[in-house]
Order: C-alpha cells, then sequence, then structure tokens
C-alpha cells in the first residue's frame, strides 16, 4: 500500500496566495487534504478554520471566501427602495403607501440567509400593494393588487394590471355589461377577477351561477334573446323615452289561413304606433334552404309579408308604422367601447332604417329627434333597471347618488332629498312602494331625519342622542333665542311639514307681522248693530267701522253706553246675539238695582247699611246698622244679602219683623 501523498506548506501557501488568502498559524511540517487549517481572506479579513480539500475545491469556483458570498447574494436578492421606486416608475406604477428608507425588498426569500435577515434591523418585504397609473377612457386606472417582488421584476411589457388587460373589470363596469344581456348581478361583492362566481338572474327571474369568464358575452340560456334586438329596444328608449317601448310585441289574426295564430315583432311601441324587426340573415331570400328554429327560410319570408300586411288597411295594425335593422352581437360590443364615433355610425344605421320604413295608412313617418347624440353611456344604462328606478325616485323628491353598485331591489343605497337635502340610505323596494320616502321631510321620518329636519328649521333637540317615541315630548331649543319648550314630536313633525315652524318658539311667533282679517261688507252689518242696541236702551256713539276681528281670531270691540250713562265695550256678533235672544242688561245698572232692593229688605229688620258699605253680590257680607235698644250686635250687623232673605239670626230683629209684617206685605228682592 503506498503511503499518504504529502503536501508542503509552501505549496498550499502559493495555492491559497492566488486565490485571495493566507494562511495563518500554519506549520512547516506536511500536511494531508484531510488535515484542517486556518485561512484569512486578505480583502474582507475574515478567518475560518477549513480543511484544505474544501478550500481548493471552493476556490476552483471562485466562491472562497463564506461572508463575501453573502453580501454577494445580499446586493442580487434584495433592493432597496430606490431601486423599486425606478422599477415601477418603468411599469408605470406607484405605492400604495410611503416605502421608508430602512426597507429592503426581497427578491426570493429561499435565497438569502433567513437567520441573517432577522439579525438585520431592517423591514424586509417580499410582497408589496401597488396602484395602476395608466390612462383609461381619459382618466387613471387607479387599480390596486398585491404582487410580489420576484414577480414585479419579472414582467416584460405592460405592467400586468390585469383590469388594463381585460382579465378584471371594475364591479360598476361588469354591472353594465351583465345588464346589455339583459342580466343583473346578485352578488357583486363576491367579484375579485373574472374566475369569481357569480349570481346572475335574469328579467324573467332566471337565475344561474357562473364565472365571468365563461358568461361575458352571453345572456340567459332559458330566454336569451338576441343581442340585436336588446341593443335595438335600448335605443329606442334613449332616442324617445316617452314611447313607452315593449319587446316582443305579439298581435294575433294576421294569419288568415290561422287566425289563431300569434306573430311577434321584436319592438314596438303604442304611442308612436310603429313596430321595429331586427332581421339576422335568415330572413334573406337568396340564401340557401336551412331551417332555423324549425323554420324553413321561405316560412321566414311568408311570415315577414303576413306582418307587413298587418299594417295596411284592414289589417290588425291598421295606421302603424313598419320599420327593419339589421344589428347583431358585434353592433353591442361597439357600444361596449364607448367609442363615440360607433354610437354615431349607429344612430345613422337607424336613422337610414326609418327612412325606409312602410307607412301602411299612416299619414307621416317617424322622425329621428332633433336633440343632442347620445353617448354610449345612455346606451349601457338604457338594458338596466337602474335607469328606470332613478326616474321613479327623482319622481318622489330623491335623487341616486353617484359611485354606486346597482345589486337589486333587495339592497339598500344612498339617495339625496332634493327638498330637504337629508342624506337617505334605504332600500330600493321600500323607496318605489313610498309616495313621499325621504326619511326626514317624508311619511316614514325616523329619528336622525327628524333632527336633521329639526336643525334645517332653526331648532334643536336637547339629548338628541336618545330617540324618543312620536307621541312622547322632547326638549326643543330655538338656536335664535335660546328659549327650550317641551312639546311631542309630532307636533313638531307636522308644523315643520306645514311650513309653519315660528309657531314652534313662542318669540318666534311674536314677531311675525300680525294679520287683521276684516269682512268685505257694504256697511249693513255696522247699521244692523247700531239698529238693535237702541232698540235695547243702548246709545252707539260715532266711531270707525274696524270689522269684526282682528289679529290672531282676537274680537274687534266698539264702545256703547246705557241710558244712566255707563260705558260698555262688545263685540258686535256676541252683542247682537245676546240682544236678539232678550234683554240686554247693561251690569252696572242691574247692580245699582240690587243694591237698591237689599237696603228695602234691611229696613224691614230695621236695618240699615253703614255709610261706606256697597252691594258687592249676594253671597258677600255686608256692614249693616242696628239703632235698637239691647241690640245683642251691639249696633254693628254683617249678613249677606242670600242669609238676609231668610231671616236675620237676632231675636230683636225677628220681633221687629214680625212688627212690620203684620202692618204690610214683604216684597222679594231679585
Amino acid at each position: 500500500m503506498a503511503p499518504p501523498k504529502k503536501t508542503g506548506p509552501s505549496r498550499s501557501a502559493m495555492a491559497f496566495d492566488e486565490n485571495g488568502y493566507e494562511l495563518v498559524d500554519f506549520s512547516p511540517i506536511a500536511l494531508k487534504n484531510s488535515d484542517m487549517i486556518i485561512v484569512k481572506h486578505m480583502e474582507c479579513g475574515y478567518i475560518r478554520e477549513n480543511k484544505i480539500s474544501h478550500q481548493k475545491a471552493q476556490a476552483k469556483s471562485w466562491k472562497i471566501c463564506p461572508h463575501c458570498h453573502d453580501e454577494a447574494k445580499e446586493r442580487k436578492y434584495i433592493w432597496s427602495v430606490s431601486e423599486i421606486l425606478a422599477r415601477l416608475s418603468e411599469l408605470k406604477l406607484k405605492f400604495k403607501e410611503c416605502m421608508g428608507d430602512g426597507i429592503g425588498f426581497v427578491i426570493n426569500k429561499n435565497k438569502i440567509n433567513k437567520n441573517k435577515i432577522k439579525e438585520n434591523t431592517a423591514k424586509f418585504l417580499d410582497e408589496i400593494t401597488v396602484v395602476c397609473l395608466n390612462y383609461r377612457s381619459g382618466k387613471e386606472c387607479g387599480h390596486e393588487r398585491s404582487i410580489t417582488i420576484k414577480n414585479l421584476l419579472r414582467k416584460s411589457g405592460g405592467n400586468g394590471c390585469p383590469v388594463c388587460v381585460g382579465n378584471k373589470l371594475p364591479p360598476e363596469e361588469l354591472m353594465a355589461r351583465a345588464a346589455v344581456r339583459g342580466l343583473t348581478i346578485l352578488n357583486i361583492n363576491a367579484y375579485n377577477n373574472i374566475n369569481s362566481e357569480l349570481h346572475f338572474k335574469c328579467a324573467n327571474d332566471h337565475e344561474f351561477k357562473k364565472s365571468w369568464s365563461v358568461q361575458r358575452g352571453r345572456g340567459c340560456g332559458e330566454c336569451q334573446r338576441p343581442a340585436g334586438e336588446m341593443l335595438l329596444l335600448a335605443t329606442c328608449k334613449v332616442l324617445w323615452p316617452d314611447g313607452k317601448w315593449v319587446a316582443e310585441y305579439t298581435i294575433q289574426g294576421a294569419d288568415p289561413a290561422r287566425p289563431e295564430a300569434t306573430n311577434r315583432y321584436d319592438v314596438a311601441s303604442e304611442v308612436y304606433k310603429i313596430v321595429i324587426e331586427n332581421h339576422s340573415s335568415v330572413h334573406d331570400a337568396d340564401k340557401d334552404s336551412h331551417f332555423f328554429k324549425n323554420r324553413s327560410v321561405e316560412e321566414t319570408a311568408r311570415q315577414d309579408n303576413l306582418k307587413i300586411k298587418a299594417i295596411e288597411r284592414g289589417g290588425v295594425l291598421e295606421g302603424w308604422r313598419y320599420a327593419v335593422v339589421r344589428w347583431s352581437d358585434e353592433d353591442i360590443r361597439q357600444v361596449l367601447s364607448r367609442s363615440e364615433n360607433n354610437v354615431e355610425a349607429l344612430l345613422l344605421d337607424l336613422r337610414d332604417a326609418l327612412s325606409k320604413q312602410k307607412l301602411g295608412t299612416a299619414e307621416y313617418p317617424l322622425e329621428m329627434p332633433s336633440r343632442d347624440l347620445p353617448t354610449a353611456t345612455e346606451f349601457i344604462e338604457a338594458h338596466s333597471v337602474l335607469r328606470a328606478h332613478t326616474s321613479i325616485a327623482k319622481e318622489r323628491g330623491l335623487t341616486f347618488l353617484g359611485d354606486q353598485i346597482w345589486t337589486g331591489f333587495n339592497s339598500p343605497y344612498n339617495y339625496r332629498c332634493d327638498k330637504c337635502g337629508y342624506p337617505n340610505n334605504m332600500w330600493a323596494q321600500r323607496l318605489e312602494a313610498c309616495l313621499l320616502p325621504c326619511m326626514s321631510c317624508g311619511d316614514w321620518q325616523i329619528w336622525e331625519g327628524f333632527v336633521y329636519a329639526c336643525e334645517r328649521a332653526g331648532y334643536r333637540i336637547v339629548n338628541a342622542e336618545k330617540s324618543v317615541n312620536v307621541e312622547d315630548f322632547v326638549e326643543l331649543k330655538c338656536l335664535r333665542h335660546n328659549k327650550v319648550e317641551n312639546r311631542t314630536r309630532a307636533d313638531i313633525s307636522r308644523k315643520i311639514r306645514s311650513g309653519q315652524t315660528q309657531k314652534l318658539c313662542k318669540a318666534c311667533n311674536d314677531e311675525q307681522p300680525k294679520i287683521i282679517r276684516r269682512r268685505p261688507g257694504d256697511g249693513t252689518t255696522w247699521t244692523n248693530f247700531k239698529e238693535v242696541m237702541q232698540d235695547k236702551g243702548w246709545t252707539v256713539p260715532p266711531q270707525e267701522w274696524r270689522g269684526t276681528s282682528q289679529k290672531d281670531s282676537k274680537i274687534e270691540l266698539y264702545e256703547i253706553i246705557c241710558k244712566n250713562g255707563h260705558n260698555k265695550k262688545v263685540g258686535i256678533h256676541q252683542a247682537l246675539q245676546k240682544a236678539n235672544s232678550g234683554s240686554y242688561k247693561c251690569k252696572e245698572c242691574d247692580k245699582i238695582n240690587r243694591q237698591d232692593n237689599f237696603e228695602k229688605l234691611a229696613a224691614k229688620f230695621g236695618l240699615r247699611l253703614s255709610p261706606n258699605a256697597n252691594y258687592l253680590g249676594a253671597n258677600v257680607n255686608i256692614d249693616l246698622v242696628c239703632d235698637k235698644l239691647n241690640c245683642p250686635k251691639d249696633g254693628c250687623y254683617a249678613i249677606s244679602p242670600s242669609k238676609l232673605k231668610k231671616g236675620p239670626t237676632c231675636n230683636k230683629c225677628k220681633e221687629h219683623a214680625a212688627r212690620a209684617l203684620a202692618q204690610q206685605p214683604s216684597s222679594r228682592i231679585r
């Protein structure tokens, strides 16, 4: 067996020097390839212990320093913020959020020493959120997406934005394209990309689930109508909005051979009395005989002739017009491109079709309306139920706010009241079921809408954060006079809706100009009043006629004088009513008569009124003076007229009264 090969230190040192290493603390004794040595990298000063064979093998591939090798990998697989910004600028992208300088971007995290990354204080990212800066339809795309740094640097040509390349449409654009096909998307919130499963519903309530990548360009599989007919219906609704256009207009009796058979027109309007057909190639007579929906070209031509004869004299649609267009799915794609030139070409084609319309017994043809050129957006919105719902909301005083995605009637949307400006959030189905749907000034007022209506009227609800019922009281503060009043919520709402907001505050109500309501008369009321008062013994002095009532329904008063000279102010209607029902007496004269009668009654009992005593009422005590000897009351007596009628309590007065009654009859006091 041969002895192991020896390697001298001078030879090893020479090999290491060529690769930038030097031996540290080596022995002059010959070494084996399996022996350990200590080497130092002359460039970076890194020292390590390694076998001679391993060191030689690494020297051949020029990866002899682990420290330098890791730094080279970091320079290759970790980028700075400035380097990433330069790359994003090339791709027309930007960060969604501002990135700090202490951030490193890892291109391939599998190629980096994870332990070394953890030791570094910098924040390393391998995925970022970017925003697309490309311009689409005259505005910035703005689509946001998350992407790894590795995929970002791999892109070649374009920035990879799925919206720009058509792989992902904005939700509102997706809803518009589905509406053109007669579909509504019920779960638009589940849409992430064209492969997301969506829930579709057509106008005939057929529902199905498909992804947009499968469904785009198609309608409902059960009741699908040709795309050209749908575009024709939408175009007529845009150009003649008051025409009440309908699709699949059906008549009966056009075929004399089969009176019970029905014929269907593609689009019709009973307002303008016109039917418009959208013909495909199956209606061409020069085509080879083939069957389309179990009907040959010859049968199709016969049916077309029956439809034309229906508008002639004696036909089912006598007095109507008949026109034909040839639109297809390609025309819808042209409109969806939102190019105004394509819309103009479509309208020119319709104008040419109307110039060739058959009049039958009609006096004049239907002409194109003299209005501005509709935009492509108008055509797209004409397919959607949102257009009809927006019109209904406008009729009921609400405006459908923009930047909302229509997801059907069973979803809430934002509206603004045209009358009070209150921002409403309500379900579309509830809006169409209510005539005054505003939650602030309408029929169904919520607490927040009630508070908004009060603030708009110049009032504030104290403790507005706590809602109350309709019949409960709330504290209402006037912002102008800083006065608080307690009123029911129903009373406040009623006055605000009727425009009588000044009546909610007493100070505001007093500042309102007073309205004097006068009856337009010819003087008969004033003349009749003077005649009646004179008949009852009153005198009406000369006065200015001011009507029967004044401000806030208060009675206008006039002066009258009795025969004894007592003045009094009365209302005309009240005075006439009392005078006509009986004698109209003077209260002062009546009081004097009652006092005279009381004095006569007291004299019968030997009593007389004290000097300062006056008659005040039947139940009010009056001071009397008694002149009898040994009077138990010491000559002072107080009794009311009603009690004196029953007789005095004093025995001496009773005896005096008995003697007086024996001499003459008594008179009763009134």
